[in-house]
């Protein structure tokens, strides 16, 4: 079976109508290829967002679950990321479209989607996916000062032992998510990220890790 654009149109408007049956029922014999590019698909009448752009923003959590495992039993790590890195027409790839739903909202939507995955590294990819600047949702949270979801973020990652990963993961001009936090000001999220580094016992290498002019937070002038 080679999927049609009918067919991905389809399977789009049954995650736009929260109808978490028929997707699965759509998907049960969905194979790995057609799935891929099902995942991979712009939108371009609704602002270049793919399913998983709506999935999230939708934030079914029976959706999100089937596609997460469909994701799982399918793709590689590496296809699992290009997916969650598709970006629509604002740059922003799917895990931020959390962030537009009512504050309330948020932490639920967070933990469906991430507990929607089973693998340490699928978690990984989720939360090291990235926009149009390479920017993290942990770089995305700290410009939008999203404390809740940081706090979730972070023990999410401490969790399952990949804190270190998002705490040094380089945006595209260079920095750290704690870079970005002292570049601003923002030393309460500084705090917040490093108290868990240090219940993690990595606070030193947070601490150490450099941009790409060679600078540590503590060159930031705010620690």
């Amino acid at each position: 079976m080679t999927i049609t654009t009918e067919d991905i149109k389809k399977l789009y408007s049954l995650v736009e109508g929260n109808k978490a049956e028929d997707l699965q029922n759509n998907l049960n014999d969905i194979e790995q290829k057609d799935f891929f590019e099902l995942l991979k698909w712009h939108n371009n009448e609704d602002g270049d967002n793919t399913i998983l752009h709506v999935a999230f923003g939708e934030a079914n959590k029976d959706v999100i679950d089937a596609l997460a495992k469909k994701a799982e039993a399918l793709l590689s790590n590496e296809q699992l990321k290009e997916v969650l890195n598709v970006q629509n027409d604002g740059g922003q790839n799917p895990l931020v479209k959390i962030i537009q739903r009512e504050e309330g909202q948020q932490i639920e939507i967070f933990k469906a989607i991430v507990n929607g995955f089973s693998k340490v590294d699928s978690k990984n990819a989720v939360l090291l996916s990235y926009g149009n600047n390479k920017e993290t949702f942990l770089h995305t949270l700290i410009e939008e000062s999203n404390s809740n979801l940081l706090n979730k973020s972070l023990e999410i990652a401490k969790e399952n032992n990949f804190l270190k990963d998002v705490l040094t993961a380089l945006d595209g001009q260079g920095y750290t998510a704690l870079h970005v936090a002292a570049l601003e000001g923002k030393t309460d999220f500084l705090t917040q990220a490093l108290n868990k580094a240090s219940d993690a016992n990595i606070s030193e290498e947070i601490l150490l890790a450099k941009d790409l002019s060679e600078n540590t937070v503590v060159h930031h002038g705010l620690l």
